[in-house]
């Protein structure tokens, strides 16, 4: 289609301008000189006219393949336009169908302007043609125009006029796209003012069409320049002053009462474009009064909250399970899958092919031995280990693990998200290496048994690949055979591209692990920036950005990362412009109950979309003109706050500094909505009221079943103040446990990391949840310390979720949450021991002497602190708490204080004889002398 269109293009536009400097030439006149210049211009005419028709051939062709060429880059416009349909929706100014602003407007509006600009460009070719073969003579007294010249230009001038005013028609329905008013679409000035403009115009078109036409029959050009004239300064009044003088005298005054009808025309537009019309807004009232039953009730949420980030566990993959140098983690993502019968979220990633190591980077092995990843890893996303390293479910060389998200069959990843993608080449004679041994002692070979990959047996095929790819190695090298296949195109998203380019890609594709296979989802958007009365919105596909006012998720493409087909499934009915793809592709895309279920098991909501859609929905929420006009009720997206926090020093100011505040991001939750009796696969994102830090909403993605790409939204009654993410960060930063911990592990040189944030929507509450991390520079690899949960005023810390859920709510928490955080006590346990251990009285989870020893540590550095600011009751409760702490330790080890504390024969008789001397001070005074040593040490 590029090509046909090119080539039309290009044909059209070269025999314009050939056949109008032919005539050029035609017309060209033979007189006798009557001055010396004017003979000496005439010989080099008669000497350049044999050589004129290769000339004009030759500008014809350059300028040809060059309109050509970028013509065929409006391949899409051209293919939307011959196969777009009706939508079936009228716009509320002309009432023309939807379909006419998708598909036709766009093309015929490029139409106009190529034409436009291929005449303009003719008309200047034919009159610099007309000068030097002497048609057109400025320094003649009389006749300085030819007459039969004159005829010409005039007649390429009239078109150009008909082309303009072809261009006024169409500007009427672009009207449809102004900026102009206080939101995007035709406002009062548009309707009022430059409509009426542009019909005028056209009649003032028209005239000059006709003068231009007239003056054919007369000498001079005062008709054609009239004409001219008459059109720019009716364009200058019409176009310019007049609608400024309307917007500035009739609307501007009362704004509102004019715009009214023309912004609900964009809200409505608005919505619809972007998928927000059908969301679904439930009030909802917040009580914070979480108890044993709620959590009972949601354990399979509370089972599931995610305390790992990806860039933390990103790094901790690479430390713990890239295992060779030549594997890498790109990126780490997020799903659920059905394990042990129980539905889990999981963090996975797979193992990719790096860059070789120095010293091992040759071309044998870049290309032949080391040709693809292996395997995968993923863990869960609400526990640690006795390290707080994750708890791996698919691990190792040779995968071990959980069957469900092992890929047994095929754990070879030939294509993925490399960092450095290249070609290889299998079958052939050179042994392709599989996997290694961690400790490098066992090497498996493979052989490639997929269907990727396109021959290169013959000599031909490898010369045309080593121009390609600019590499000769692949004809010099010997270990090609008749057999052997050349893997290249190995980006899941360049694959998907390849097969579909008229659809925009998520910047994230995910894999999932099917059938003991790894494949690869990625969504896939159908854009238009051509909807009728529709805002303009960025979607930001990560380093791109891509301006529209239509989207939709409409396809969801898998890819397999061993063989590496691609497969397209359509999981949106209503999308004209996918209706319009299919019409121009068919059978490219399948329909949705052609995909297997385990693979719609794992189709998820999009992040990219729903940054976009979560953005504007920010006041396109707002259901009437007028309070949408003032913007009364509009919403913010919070700041991040624990980016702010990892950014300063922790203090409260610290969490507001301009240069520490980044957009709180969506996030995944495996969740009950409101109203629903099952757990669903969401990505949430709260809402705070415009200003202000108290959270008013939350929007939410759905991804299951029937409610694929639905969105879910409640809101908070008006009169309640919900505490928002940055008001629950500074209560985190203001406990004193928090910030004892926090300053005692600064002080040994351990950076904390405050994990992401996160709003947990339970029953009636709403759960702040915020892991620790602690990043040692010499260890590498991040350790998940502790578990923060904030709700209302309250605050829990503690090495586990479940410990914290239960100091919070002062409760028991159920087995089938506490049983699961890596099935360890604490994080800091070994997993191996059973240590005895008690609780306090407090619901501390401190069962074995490691963790008495921290909590007598951060007692001592609460202790310090407050000592710092005066307050000597907290120091005394602190120093006394961490003596209790210090003596359940030794207990646990079976040292009693008692043998501590006992004297032995001589040291008695020191003590008597200190009781002789006297001057022992008061038995209160030996007291707190006492326990100020003991507080001290």
């Amino acid at each position: 289609t590029r090509f046909a269109l090119g080539i039309g293009f290009g044909l059209f536009l070269g025999a314009l301008i050939a056949v109008n400097l032919m005539v050029a030439r035609r017309l060209r006149p033979f007189y006798i000189p009557s001055t010396p210049q004017q003979a000496q211009i005439q010989r080099y005419r008669e000497l350049a006219d044999p050589y004129l028709p290769w000339l004009i051939v030759g500008v014809a062709s350059v300028f040809g393949f060059t309109s050509g060429v970028a013509v065929s880059a409006q391949w899409d416009s051209f293919l939307l336009w011959l196969n777009g349909g009706t939508v079936g929706q009228a716009d509320p100014q002309f009432g023309a169908d939807l379909g006419f602003y998708l598909f036709d407007l766009p093309f015929l509006s490029f139409i106009q302007t190529w034409l436009f600009t291929s005449l303009v460009l003719t008309a200047m070719l034919t009159v610099g043609a007309h000068y030097l073969l002497g048609g057109i003579r400025p320094e003649a007294e009389v006749e300085k125009v030819l007459p039969a010249v004159r005829v010409h230009l005039s007649v390429v001038l009239a078109l150009i006029l008909a082309v303009r005013g072809w261009g006024y028609w169409l500007d009427r329905y672009e009207l449809l796209y102004s900026p102009r008013g206080t939101v995007t679409g035709a406002s009062y000035t548009d309707v009022n003012a430059e409509l009426p403009a542009l019909y005028l115009l056209l009649g003032v078109t028209a005239i000059a069409i006709v003068l231009v036409l007239v003056s054919i029959r007369q000498r001079g050009f005062l008709l054609p320049g009239a004409a001219v004239g008459l059109l720019v300064v009716a364009s200058i009044i019409l176009q310019g002053a007049y609608p400024a003088a309307i917007q500035r005298l009739r609307v501007d005054p009362q704004e509102l009462a004019r715009e009214q009808p023309f912004i609900e025309r964009n809200l409505a537009a608005t919505r619809d474009a972007f998928g927000l019309a059908d969301v679904e807004l439930q009030p909802f009232d917040i009580a914070n009064d979480l108890d044993e039953a709620d959590v009972i009730e949601n354990d399979v949420t509370l089972r599931n909250v995610r305390l790992w980030e990806t860039e933390v566990l990103e790094t901790t993959y690479q430390q713990l399970q890239a295992l060779r140098p030549y594997y890498q983690f790109n990126e780490v993502a997020i799903d659920r899958y059905e394990i042990d019968g129980e539905l889990r979220q999981v963090m996975l990633s797979t193992r990719d092919l790096s860059a070789l190591p120095e010293g091992s980077d040759s071309w044998q092995n870049r290309h032949l031995t080391y040709t693809h990843g292996f395997g995968i890893v993923a863990s869960q996303v609400n526990t640690a280990n006795a390290q707080g390293q994750p708890v791996f479910l698919a691990s190792n060389i040779p995968p071990a693990g959980s069957d469900e998200v092992l890929p047994t069959e095929e754990p070879g990843v030939y294509y993925g998200t490399f960092a450095n993608p290249s070609f290889n080449l299998v079958r052939t004679d050179a042994v392709e290496l599989d996997f290694e041994s961690p400790d490098g002692n066992t090497q498996e070979p493979t052989v490639y048994d997929g269907e990727g990959g396109v021959g290169i047996g013959t000599f031909m095929r490898r010369l045309a690949f080593a121009l390609r790819f600019g590499d000769y190695n692949l004809v010099l090298t010997n270990f090609i055979t008749d057999e052997s296949k050349i893997i290249y195109n190995r980006q899941v998203v360049d694959r998907v591209q390849q097969v579909a380019p008229f659809l925009e890609l998520d910047s994230s594709p995910y894999p999932v692990v099917t059938e003991g296979r790894i494949k690869w989802i990625v969504d896939a958007y159908t854009t238009s920036n051509a909807y009728p009365y529709s805002e303009q919105g960025l979607l930001t596909l990560g380093n791109r950005q891509i301006p529209v006012n239509y989207v939709r998720n409409s396809v969801k493409a898998v890819v397999d990362a061993y063989d590496g087909d691609v497969t397209l499934y359509r999981v949106e009915n209503d999308d004209p412009i996918l209706d319009a793809w299919e019409e121009a592709f068919p059978g490219l895309v399948q329909a949705a109950d052609q995909a297997p279920a385990d693979i719609v098991a794992h189709f998820r909501y999009p992040q990219d979309l729903f940054r976009l859609q979560s953005d504007l929905y920010r006041t396109y929420h707002i259901p009437e003109a007028s309070a949408f006009y003032n913007r009364a009720d509009a919403w913010s997206i919070p700041r991040d706050p624990a980016f702010a926090a990892n950014q300063g020093t922790g203090a409260a100011n610290d969490l507001v500094t301009t240069g520490n505040q980044r957009a709180m991001q969506p996030y995944y939750l495996l969740m009950r909505l409101p109203g629903e009796e099952t757990e669903e696969f969401v990505l949430i994102q709260p809402y705070l009221a415009r200003d202000r830090e108290n959270m008013v909403a939350w929007l939410a993605g759905r991804s299951d079943g029937d409610n694929l790409n639905d969105l879910f939204a409640v809101r908070f009654p008006t009169d309640s103040q919900v505490l928002g993410p940055l008001q629950a960060q500074a209560r985190i930063e203001q406990d004193d446990d928090i910030s004892a911990y926090i300053t005692l592990r600064d002080r040994d040189g351990v950076e904390v990391r405050r994990g992401n944030l996160q709003v947990l929507p339970i029953a009636d509450s709403l759960l702040y949840v915020q892991p620790l991390f602690l990043l040692n520079p010499q260890a590498q690899i991040p350790e998940l310390a502790r578990v923060v949960l904030v709700m209302g005023t309250q605050t829990a810390f503690d090495t586990t979720f479940a410990g914290a859920l239960g100091q919070l709510l002062g409760i028991d928490v159920p087995d089938s949450i506490a049983d699961d955080e890596g099935r360890d006590t604490g994080l800091d346990a070994d997993p191996t021991d059973e240590p005895d251990g008690e609780t306090d009285g407090e619901g501390d989870e401190v069962t074995v002497p490691e963790d008495l020893l921290r909590e007598a540590l951060a007692a001592f550095a609460r202790a310090e602190l407050a000592l710092r600011d005066g307050n000597l009751a907290t120091y005394q409760r602190e120093v006394e708490r961490a003596r209790d702490l210090l003596e359940r330790a030794a207990e646990a080890q079976g040292i009693t204080v008692q043998e501590l504390v006992e004297p032995d024969e001589d040291e008695m008789t020191d003590a008597e004889l200190l009781e002789e001397a006297g001057d022992a001070g008061s038995g209160d005074d030996a007291a707190d002398d006492e326990e100020t040593t003991d507080g001290d040490g």
